[in-house]
C-alpha cells in the first residue's frame, strides 16, 4: 500500500513538472508577445536600431519596374532599353524609401498596431480599428523619388549599360520622362506609385482580405487566453488535493512544493540551454535568409528569452515555499 502511494506520488510529480512547463511557456509568451510592454522595451532596446531594420527590409523588396522601365525612356523605342536600367530604378525607389522612412514613425506606427492586435488576439474586439494614414509619407516618397533621380550619377547610369557617348541625351530623358511620370500620377488620383493615402486594417479584416490561416490561428490564440490560466490552476489544484490525500497535509505540501521546484529549475534551465545550444546557432545559420542582421536578431532573441526568466522564477519560489510550510508544521505535527 505504501508503495502504491509512493509510486502515484511520484506519478503526480512528474504530471506537475510537465504541467509546470506548458503553464511557465505560456506565462512566458503572455510576458512576451502576447504584452504590450515587451513590443516597446524592443524597441527600445540598445542592441535594437530601428534605421537598421528599415535598411534590411527595404534591401529585400523586390520593385518590379521592367515594363514601366521601357515605357519611361520611350514608349516606342524598348531597343534603347538598356539591361541594367530596371535595376538602377528598383535602386533609386529602395533610396527614397529608405530616405522617406524615419524609425521614429514606423516606431509608432508598430506600436499603434501592435496594441490593436493584442486587443483582438484577447478577445477584446471583434475587429481592428487602426488606421495607419500615409498622405505626409507619400508626399515625403515623391519628393525624395524626384531629387533621387535628378541626382543620378554617370556611373549608375554606365553600370546600368548606358554607352558613355549617350550619358547626356539618357540621363536627360530619364531625368524628364520618370519625372513628368510621377507628377502625372500624382495628378491623376493624389497618390505615389502602388501608395495608398491610408490602411484601414479594421476595412481590410471586414473585406475578407486576412487568409483563412490568419483566422484559424486568432482563434486559436483567442481560445488560448480564455483557458490557458484556468485550465493550468484547475490543474495545480487536482494535483495538489491528491497528493495532500496520499501523504497528509504536510506531505503533500512537501511533494507539491519540491516538485514546482523541479518544474521551475528545468524549465528555467531549458530556457538557457536553447538560447545557447538552439536559437542562435538556428539564427546563424538563417540569417543570409532574414531581412536582419545577425546581430538585430541575437539581441532581440537574448531579450525575448530574458523575459520569460521572471516566471520560472517566481513558480519556484512558490514551490519553495510550499516545501518550507510542509517541512515546517510537518515536523511540529511529529512531535
Amino acid at each position: 500500500m505504501k508503495a502504491l502511494k509512493i509510486i502515484s506520488l511520484v506519478i503526480f510529480s512528474l504530471l506537475l513538472v510537465i504541467i509546470g512547463w506548458s503553464y511557465l511557456l505560456g506565462m512566458g509568451l503572455e510576458r512576451t508577445v502576447f504584452n504590450f510592454s515587451y513590443y516597446e522595451g524592443l524597441i527600445e532596446h540598445e542592441d535594437i536600431e530601428m534605421d537598421d531594420i528599415i535598411s534590411g527590409i527595404v534591401e529585400e523588396i523586390d520593385i518590379d519596374l521592367e515594363e514601366e522601365s521601357v515605357e519611361i525612356l520611350n514608349e516606342e523605342r524598348e531597343e534603347e532599353m538598356f539591361p541594367g536600367m530596371s535595376g538602377l530604378l528598383q535602386k533609386i525607389m529602395a533610396d527614397a524609401l529608405e530616405e522617406t522612412i524615419e524609425a521614429s514613425w514606423v516606431e509608432e506606427q508598430a506600436l499603434l498596431v501592435v496594441e490593436d492586435m493584442l486587443r483582438l488576439a484577447r478577445g477584446d474586439v471583434d475587429t481592428l480599428s487602426v488606421v495607419i494614414e500615409l498622405d505626409d509619407f507619400q508626399e515625403k516618397f515623391m519628393e525624395n523619388m524626384e531629387q533621387r533621380i535628378k541626382a543620378v550619377t554617370d556611373e549608375e547610369l554606365i553600370e546600368a549599360g548606358v554607352p558613355e557617348e549617350n550619358l547626356d541625351q539618357v540621363k536627360g530623358m530619364f531625368i524628364e520622362e520618370f519625372t513628368q511620370m510621377m507628377e502625372e500620377a500624382a495628378e491623376e488620383n493624389g497618390e505615389g506609385p502602388e501608395i495608398p493615402l491610408e490602411i484601414d486594417l479594421g476595412q481590410v479584416m471586414q473585406e475578407g482580405e486576412l487568409s483563412p490561416e490568419f483566422e484559424l490561428a486568432l482563434n486559436r490564440v483567442q481560445a488560448y487566453h480564455t483557458y490557458f490560466p484556468a485550465l493550468h490552476y484547475a490543474a495545480f489544484a487536482v494535483i495538489l488535493l491528491l497528493s495532500c490525500l496520499l501523504a497528509g497535509i504536510w506531505g503533500g505540501l512537501k511533494w507539491f512544493g519540491t516538485s514546482a521546484m523541479v518544474s521551475s529549475v528545468t524549465f528555467l534551465g531549458g530556457l538557457v540551454v536553447a538560447q545557447g545550444l538552439l536559437i542562435i546557432p538556428m539564427l546563424t545559420e538563417t540569417s543570409e535568409e532574414l531581412p536582419f542582421a545577425l546581430d538585430i536578431l541575437t539581441a532581440a532573441a537574448g531579450y525575448t528569452v530574458s523575459r520569460m526568466y521572471l516566471a520560472p522564477i517566481v513558480f519556484a519560489g512558490i514551490g519553495l515555499v510550499f516545501l518550507i510550510v510542509g517541512l515546517i508544521f510537518g515536523n511540529r505535527a511529529k512531535k
